[in-house]
C-alpha cells in the first residue's frame, strides 16, 4: 500500500481552481447543473455538515451518502473537484474521507449492478449498447475491457481516478475505510458523527455465486491485475484479500495516527 495523506496549502489550492476555471470551465458548472436538474443530488451537504464523502462507485456510497446528507451527495466526482465547487479555505476545513475495496471484488459488482439495470436508464442503456453481447463476466472482462473502455462509465474507473493522487501517491483524503471492514473503520474513524451512522444498506449487487473469484478465469484475473495496477498498488489490495489486516494497519499509522 503506497498511499499517504498531505495538506495542500492555501496558495497552492487557490492557484489550482484558477488553474480548473480557466482550463476546464464547464466541470464545475456540469456539477451544479446536476444537483440544479435532479434534486437527488446535493453537492452543498459536505459544506453544510463539515464531512466529504467522495464516492467510488460499488463502495456502499449510496448508503453513506444518504446517512450523511438525506441525498445521493454530490454523486461520483474526484475529490479536488470538491474543491473547485466550494473554495480553498472550506476545502481544508471539510473531513474528506472515502471508502475503498478490492478492485477484483469491485469490478463484479459493478459488471453484476449494470447487467440488473443500474441505477437509471443511462446504465441501462449503457449495459445494452456496450456489454449486453457477451456471454459472461469473464468474456465481457478478456474481450471489451481495455485501459480506453474502463472510463466509459464511472462504475469501470479505477479507485484512484476518485482520489485526485499526485505523482508522488498522495491524496489530499483525511481518512478512508475499507469496504470489507466498513462497520468497524466507521466506528473506529477520527470523526464522531462517523462512529455514529447507522447505514441502511441499498443499491447492493447480488453476485450470484459464493465468491466473486468464482467470475474468473486465470487470464481475465491477469487482465484486471494489469489495468487496476494503480489500485492494487495504491491501496494495498491482493486477490483474496489476505493483505488486509496489513492495509489497516498502514492506514490507521498514515491516515489516523
Amino acid at each position: 500500500m503506497q498511499l499517504t495523506p498531505y495538506t495542500p496549502g492555501v496558495a497552492s489550492l487557490y492557484a489550482t481552481t484558477l488553474w480548473h476555471l480557466a482550463t476546464r470551465p464547464g466541470s464545475v458548472r456540469a456539477l451544479r447543473n446536476k444537483t440544479r436538474k435532479n434534486k437527488q443530488y446535493n453537492y452543498q451537504g459536505p459544506i453544510e455538515t463539515g464531512l466529504l464523502f467522495v464516492h467510488i462507485p460499488k463502495c456502499a456510497g449510496i448508503a453513506l451518502n444518504h446517512a450523511l446528507y438525506h441525498s445521493l451527495g454530490p454523486g461520483h466526482e474526484p475529490v479536488m473537484r470538491y474543491l473547485h465547487a466550494s473554495s480553498p479555505n472550506v476545502f481544508l476545513n471539510t473531513y474528506k474521507f472515502t471508502v475503498v475495496r478490492n478492485p477484483w471484488d469491485r469490478l463484479v459488482s459493478a459488471y453484476n449492478f449494470l447487467s440488473n439495470g443500474g441505477f437509471n436508464e443511462k446504465d441501462r442503456a449503457f449495459f445494452d449498447n456496450h456489454l449486453s453481447g457477451y456471454r459472461s463476466f469473464d468474456d465481457f472482462v478478456r474481450s471489451w475491457l481495455t485501459p480506453a473502455t474502463m472510463h466509459r462509465t464511472p462504475h469501470f474507473q479505477p479507485q484512484t481516478h476518485y482520489l485526485s493522487l499526485n505523482r508522488h501517491w498522495q491524496t489530499p483524503l483525511d481518512d478512508l475505510c475499507f469496504f470489507e471492514t466498513l462497520d468497524q473503520d466507521l466506528a473506529s474513524a477520527p470523526h464522531p458523527r462517523l462512529n455514529a451512522l447507522t447505514l441502511q444498506r441499498r443499491n447492493a449487487s447480488t453476485t450470484g455465486t459464493d465468491h466473486y473469484l468464482e467470475y474468473y478465469s486465470p487470464e481475465s484475473l491477469n487482465i484486471v491485475s494489469e489495468l487496476y495496477q494503480q489500485d492494487i498498488e495504491a491501496l494495498g489490495y491482493t486477490p483474496d484479500n489476505s493483505t488486509l489486516g496489513t492495509q489497516m494497519a498502514y492506514r490507521d499509522q498514515r491516515f489516523r495516527s
